[in-house]
């Protein structure tokens, strides 16, 4: 930890001493890290991010074709789209919207409000739990029914109404007839947030077969596979282009995974494209960062060489202070022990004097007759 501590300062200081380095860096690292960060919030929003809905693998769109025409991804009639839902086998539940406008009255000023035209089941294939109230009943879509009710958006119930806990069971006139407000939505969901207010559309027995108006999407029963699930609309497209063959010569349907309502084909691709992008983008960033990092070094080359010699000189002035200490120490054990032994120079048998005696008897202090010779002054008459 001391040591991390310390590479912290020093890099801090560095910074400091260096402020257009620092900037370069930083602006650089920004310019990647930002833009990668930027982009990969899109892509996972889009791309990774399952829909906020109940098993939303089992969720899928639905559309008509017609070989004769080359359409592949076309929206339903009505007449086939109720025939759709109750001939197959394999959908917990089909359900249907359209997109139209109404006029709010009633109030200060009018408004025109953006509405979801959908079938009674729509909100039971999403599996949307409202905010306050209920959704749609089964039979709010049949011919006679009281059918003269409204969902409000999230959005709208904040802004407009002002979250008022209390809207449920109020009337709104829109187009000058009387609706009953009977729930709110939660905000944030795909389909929901597209429009203020969802009202239910009727079942008509006399609908055609050649106005493509409804946007179609399904719930896949459990345990069913989405291939099973394609081939049984395929089968039920069949019987349908043989009984009215008029309208639906060469009818087919088509589905796929409802993530594709929130982004299609190209877009995924495109995105993907524009994720790898600043992928690269990020690589080049520390690239430069990096050969600004070498360029510094080198341009330092001069000072770390001075602190590396620096640094060896201070560690062998250490080691030739320890050096002497040992020598010196054995010299003294020597002298003590040839005292010990009788062959110092003071005790007799100096022919036998040790190397110890020797050193110590070289290392004697000069006497007064020593001194007068080196001053050259004569020493005492014999």
């Amino acid at each position: 930890m001391q040591t991390l501590l310390q590479d912290l300062r020093y890099a801090l200081r560095a910074l400091r001493k260096h402020p257009a380095f620092t900037a370069v860096a930083l602006v650089t690292l920004a310019l990647g890290i930002g833009a990668n960060t930027a982009i990969f919030s899109v892509v996972h929003t889009v791309l990774l991010r399952p829909l906020p809905f109940r098993e939303p693998e089992r969720l899928v769109q639905i559309w008509e074709s017609r070989a004769r025409t080359g359409w592949n991804r076309a929206s339903f009639t009505h007449a086939n789209f109720w025939d759709v839902r109750e001939m197959n086998r394999t959908f917990e539940d089909i359900g249907a919207f359209l997109w139209t406008n109404m006029n709010l009255t009633g109030f200060e000023y009018p408004e025109q409000l953006s509405v979801g035209r959908v079938s009674a089941g729509f909100f039971r294939v999403l599996g949307v739990q409202p905010v306050l109230g209920r959704t749609l009943l089964p039979d709010e879509s049949d011919p006679g029914a009281e059918n003269r009710v409204v969902l409000l958006g999230n959005e709208l119930w904040r802004t407009r109404f002002g979250a008022d806990s209390a809207i449920v069971g109020t009337s709104l006139t829109l187009n000058g007839e009387s609706y009953t407000v009977v729930g709110v939505l939660p905000a944030g969901r795909p389909w929901l947030n597209y429009r203020d207010i969802f009202v239910p559309f009727v079942r008509i027995p006399e609908a055609n077969r050649v106005s493509f108006e409804l946007y179609v999407i399904g719930r896949v029963a459990p345990g069913v596979s989405l291939e099973a699930a394609h081939a049984d609309l395929e089968s039920v497209a069949a019987r349908l282009a043989e009984r009215y063959p008029d309208a639906n010569t060469g009818m087919g349907i088509t589905m796929a995974p409802a993530s594709d309502w929130v982004a299609s084909d190209e877009l995924r691709r495109s995105l993907w494209v524009l994720f790898g992008a600043v992928g690269f983008l990020l690589m080049i960033a520390c690239v430069n960062l990096a050969n600004l990092l070498m360029a510094k070094a080198t341009a330092r080359g001069r000072e770390t060489a001075v602190r590396t010699a620096a640094a060896h000189g201070v560690a062998a002035a250490r080691s030739h202070r320890r050096g002497p200490r040992p020598t010196a120490g054995a010299g003294r054990a020597t002298h003590r022990a040839s005292r010990r032994s009788g062959r110092h120079p003071e005790a007799g048998g100096g022919r036998h004097q040790s190397l110890g005696a020797r050193l110590h008897a070289g290392r004697r202090r000069p006497g007064r007759g020593d001194r007068r010779a080196a001053a050259g002054a004569p020493g005492p008459a014999l």
